[in-house]
């Protein structure tokens, strides 16, 4: 493994991940309690796999740092899986909606998938769904981005 930009990154596999002590070892055996990011490039997406909980305290920040590395290297395409996020506060509301302004402001976009009910009802009740494009799936949300040239 090599390090870049603080993200663990495998050789060749385009996969970098954000991980942090404890929620590390806890992540590898399958109990994701904090927040965690593992990005894959597909083509001209990046699609970014979120699990856990986005929550104050719970490595929040992690998709934003992850973002910033992307954008800093020229990416404007971002899918994010949210399947396996289990809980979003307050704080991680704000964090999608800073993450969604660094993307913006070069010139990109992040569209949401996979989003669960639960999740997908704080969207609603935050009136988020009209900031976010929701797709159900990762086939149609990428093929949303890349239509778009």
């Amino acid at each position: 493994m090599s390090q870049s930009f603080g993200c663990l990154q495998w050789p060749g596999s385009g996969r970098m991940v954000l991980r942090a002590g404890t929620a590390s070892r806890k992540f590898r055996q399958g109990i994701t309690v904090d927040f965690q990011v593992a990005a894959r490039d597909s083509g001209e997406v990046i699609v970014i796999d979120a699990s856990g909980r986005l929550t104050l305290g719970a490595g929040g920040t992690k998709l934003r740092d992850l973002l910033h590395v992307f954008v800093s290297k020229g990416r404007k395409k971002f899918a994010l899986n949210l399947a396996e996020v289990t809980l979003i506060d307050s704080f991680g509301i704000g964090e999608l909606v800073r993450s969604h302004a660094i993307v913006r402001t070069r010139g990109g976009e992040l569209i949401l998938f996979r989003v669960n009910k639960k999740v997908h009802d704080l969207l609603e009740i935050t009136r988020l769904h009209m900031l976010f494009e929701i797709h159900a799936d990762e086939h149609t949300a990428l093929g949303k981005l890349r239509e778009r040239g």
